[in-house]
């Protein structure tokens, strides 16, 4: 599935990809099509209020919220686990909530 985002002004595709199924989770993988460098310090101050975080690292942060667990790299990749329904629009609700914390994000185009 592929979405547009609006970040400082400008339209960026949005690709959300699926990765696997079990059961009635799946897995997937959310990429912006645009060089960027996520803050993972401030993202987490912000995600705190609504998610555990299970790890922070100077390239990746890992948070949960039972029984999603997300991964996001510095590098602009956002891995999200077990999403219940196995729905790409699912997993692009659940990312929203992590687009929302990005200097600059304007929302899904």
């Amino acid at each position: 599935m592929v979405k547009r985002i609006k970040l400082n002004g400008e339209e960026i595709k949005l690709t959300i990809k699926d990765l696997c199924h079990k059961g009635d989770f799946g897995n997937y993988k959310i990429t912006i099509e645009k060089n960027i460098t996520f803050d993972l310090d401030l993202m987490s101050k912000k995600l705190q209020k609504e998610f555990k975080i299970d790890k922070l690292h100077k390239l990746f942060m890992i948070i949960k919220k039972t029984p999603i667990s997300i991964s996001i790299a510095r590098h602009g990749k956002i891995m999200i686990e077990k999403v219940d329904p196995d729905t790409p629009e699912k997993a692009l609700e659940i990312a929203k909530t992590i687009l929302e914390t990005i200097p600059g994000y304007e929302g899904i185009v």
